[in-house]
């Protein structure tokens, strides 16, 4: 089969495809044949950086397709399903190896390359802000209640427009949560279309823009939002402790980390981290990616329970910017890095894609 590989670390021509065995099938796996991936920010990250082998040269953190085979231990799925899944890796490449219980049926609403788009941001969110059976490491949570992020607070999404961003607004918009945005000028329509309640032009390159006013200004008597997902760079903590009121939340969500607005009197110090800002706040675990297979299963369990419905009455839809064929990986990478897509970039493999645009024509 065809994957597509990192040779060595640097900019997207690293990207190479090539032909290797299929991969092995567990007892209690499935093996999917690639319909699409999608790209994620820590694909770009492992093709950037000295990562060893088995961390950078097969990306890919979520996929769609039809199940060809099934381990002798699985009873959920059956050959010839179309399913989706979140994925450790491997998902640039025609054929798949998952855990059953990380792998989900297709929306009903959606098309198969669609529901590509929503695993590894659907889990992602989803643990961050809503998960309701309490996973370990977690340091600190709302008192009195199961999740951090609940009906009738306000949320403060950064990057409003991009992967993660798009589907926050969605799914907190859904579930009846105020939303402000922060995003380029010239994408802040789009964020309105997904349902953000309000808009702030941002630019993080420009040390002088500052959002922590303009948000404020949106709250109930200027005291905060309840919570933050940010994607922004570190440096930019200490402004987004500043748009939360006293109690709420940051959530750093490609750090796997979160800082409450608290004393850390009343909160309990987790493990050392290597941040300067362990001096200052209590930081605890808010990601998905490097939970247990067990705590995974969880959260799947959860996003095909309250999250599939709302994708099926068109509550959450799938936003794709745009969808390359294998051979043009490095040019969907040149995409993502430049910042100028809207949503996700899907990757098809060549004989799919191939046949899509026949079939068009």
């Amino acid at each position: 089969m065809k994957v597509i590989v990192v040779t060595s670390p640097g900019g997207p021509d690293v990207l190479k495809e090539i032909e290797v065995p299929e991969p092995e099938l567990q007892d209690d796996g499935v093996l999917i044949k690639v319909a699409a991936t999608a790209l994620n920010e820590p694909d770009l990250t492992a093709r950037t950086r000295s990562l060893p082998p088995m961390q950078r040269e097969y990306l890919g953190l979520e996929c769609a397709g039809t199940i060809v085979k099934v381990g002798k231990d699985v009873q959920r799925w059956q050959v010839g399903q179309e399913v989706c899944a979140v994925l450790s890796g491997g998902g640039y490449a025609e054929m798949v190896a998952v855990q059953e219980g990380l792998v989900f049926p297709i929306p009903k609403s959606i098309s198969v390359e669609e529901a590509a788009s929503f695993p590894q941001v659907a889990c992602s969110v989803w643990a961050a802000l809503f998960m309701e059976n309490k996973l370990c490491f977690e340091y600190w949570l709302p008192a009195g209640r199961n999740s951090r992020l609940i009906a009738g607070e306000t949320i403060l999404v950064h990057g409003g427009s991009g992967g993660i961003g798009s589907f926050a607004v969605q799914l907190a918009k859904a579930r009846g949560v105020k939303v402000i945005v922060t995003a380029g000028s010239d994408k802040l329509e789009f964020c309105k279309t997904l349902g953000a309640d309000a808009c702030i032009s941002f630019n993080y390159k420009d040390k002088e823009d500052d959002f922590i006013e303009r948000v404020n200004r949106e709250t109930d008597a200027n005291k905060g939002v309840d919570v933050v997902l940010s994607s922004l760079p570190i440096e930019y903590m200490p402004w987004n402790h500043a748009c939360v009121k006293q109690g709420g939340t940051v959530i750093k969500i490609n750090g796997c980390w979160m800082l409450p607005k608290d004393t850390r009197a009343r909160t309990p110090q987790p493990k050392k981290v290597n941040s300067e800002l362990q001096a200052n706040f209590n930081i605890g675990v808010a990601g998905f990616r490097f939970r247990k297979l067990e705590e995974r299963a969880k959260v799947v369990e959860e996003v095909q329970k309250h999250v599939w419905p709302l994708i099926e009455v068109g509550k959450v839809k799938p936003v794709v910017h745009h969808r390359f064929p294998f051979a043009k990986a490095a040019e969907a990478h040149r995409l993502m890095e430049s910042g100028k897509h809207f949503g996700k970039i899907l990757l098809i493999p060549n004989d799919r894609f191939e046949n899509s645009r026949i079939e068009q024509s």
